[in-house]
Order: structure tokens, then C-alpha cells, then sequence
């Protein structure tokens, strides 16, 4: 979020992986979410790290993913047709997949 607009990051080190977590994990609960996350889904601060992505500069991610497509796939939704279509779901799945096979690509070499 916002320390990758400064960094062009997208992977925090240990010191701000802690705090950026916890203001999600505040978020969330604020939302209704269960306030034991971490227990729950085994989220670490060293999920947010480096180690933990395939992608760490914001250029790649975007290369990688196709953000022109995925922005105007998902910039505007209308539920009904994206029930029907999923064309904001689609572009989410194609990003997550093209996302996954670079970390597999890494783990193969």
C-alpha cells in the first residue's frame, strides 16, 4: 500500500511487517472478523516479507499480472453482471495464477 508508493516495494522488512499486520488484523476485526487471525490462518509478520514473494517490486508485480487489464476488468462492478460474468473475478484468477507460476518458476531453479 502505501510503503510501496515510497519504495516501489511491494515486500516489507521485519520492522514494518509487524505493525502492518496488526492494522490488518485490526481492520478485519473491526469488520466483524474473528480477533485471534493469526491462530486461525497462521499469518506472520514474515508473510509480508521478501521470502514469502514471488513478486517484491511494484513494475514486476504489474508486468507480471497485466494491471492495465486487471484495473479495467475490476474498476467498476455492477454485482449482477458480475454474477453472470465475473469478468472482475476472471482477471483476479488469471493475476493469482500468473502470480503463482513465477513463484513456481523461482522454486525450479
Amino acid at each position: 500500500g502505501q510503503s510501496s508508493k515510497d519504495t516501489t516495494m511491494l515486500a516489507l522488512n521485519e520492522t514494518l511487517a509487524k505493525p502492518c499486520l496488526s492494522d490488518v488484523e485490526q481492520v478485519l476485526v473491526s469488520r466483524g472478523a474473528n480477533d485471534n487471525l493469526r491462530e486461525i490462518c497462521r499469518v506472520r509478520p514474515s508473510n509480508l516479507t521478501q521470502g514469502s514473494c514471488p513478486v517484491i517490486e511494484v513494475n514486476e508485480f504489474e508486468s507480471t499480472v497485466d494491471a492495465t487489464n486487471l484495473l479495467a476488468a475490476c474498476e467498476k462492478i455492477d454485482p449482477v453482471t458480475e454474477c453472470c460474468t465475473q469478468t472482475c473475478q476472471n482477471a483476479i484468477s488469471e493475476a493469482a495464477q500468473k502470480l503463482a507460476s513465477k513463484d513456481e518458476d523461482l522454486v525450479n531453479v
